[in-house]
């Protein structure tokens, strides 16, 4: 009778260590590759196609659920996490805000993780490896300063002058978009002088 027990229950301990792996037959499935847009100082990242892995083992619990994303890189300064276990939907999101005059595109590699026997990722299997590339949108931060405090030139009196000299001035935003100096202005008033586009000061033909 005892040698009986001891037989059924080594028959039971390899039935239930086999059965994770019986159950849980698949990995999960994501895209191969993911396009993402975030603005500076912001967290939300937009995905397309939007972060979802697939289960061929759903609707088995744990084994057909989607436990975790990760993410493989050296610093790489975002993070997912998995909104619904059950759909595989999940979120990628900036750990801090993003900046873009620091970095203006990161690219990165993922994963997805079935659940496998339990919450705890017990015998879990893991998708194949899908490519991240994230474009980082400017936001006009930073105002024009000029590249000099003080811009001195001589001219004689009573002579018409093309050009006196020259000023630039530059802007640390990270996009042509933000960061072009587009026009030039002498807010002093009543002066005889004229700036144009190319910043190139000019005596008379003030208008």
């Amino acid at each position: 009778m005892e040698e009986d027990r001891k037989n059924l229950v080594g028959d039971m301990g390899r039935f239930e260590a086999g059965l994770p792996e019986d159950v849980n037959k698949h990995k999960p499935w994501i895209e191969t590759s993911y396009h993402g847009v975030i603005t500076e100082n912001n967290d939300t990242v937009f995905l397309d196609p939007p972060l979802v892995a697939l289960d061929k083992d759903a609707p088995v619990r744990y084994a057909g659920e989607i436990c975790a994303f990760k993410i493989h890189g050296q610093d790489v300064p975002f993070e997912a996490v998995v909104l619904n276990r059950t759909s595989g939907e999940g979120l990628l999101r900036a750990k801090s805000p993003i900046d873009c005059e620091r970095q203006k595109e990161y690219t990165f590699i993922i994963q997805a993780y079935d659940c496998g026997a339990s919450l705890s990722g017990t015998y879990w299997k893991k998708s194949h490896k899908a490519v991240v590339h994230i474009q980082v949108n400017d936001v006009n931060e930073y105002a024009p300063t000029f590249k000099e405090t003080i811009y001195k030139g001589a001219i004689t009196e009573g002579k018409l002058y093309d050009s006196i000299l020259q000023v630039e001035a530059v802007d640390e935003d990270c996009s042509p978009q933000y960061s072009q100096i587009c026009n030039y202005a002498i807010v002093t008033p009543d002066v005889p002088y004229a700036i144009d586009r190319n910043a190139c000061e000019r005596v008379g033909l003030c208008e």
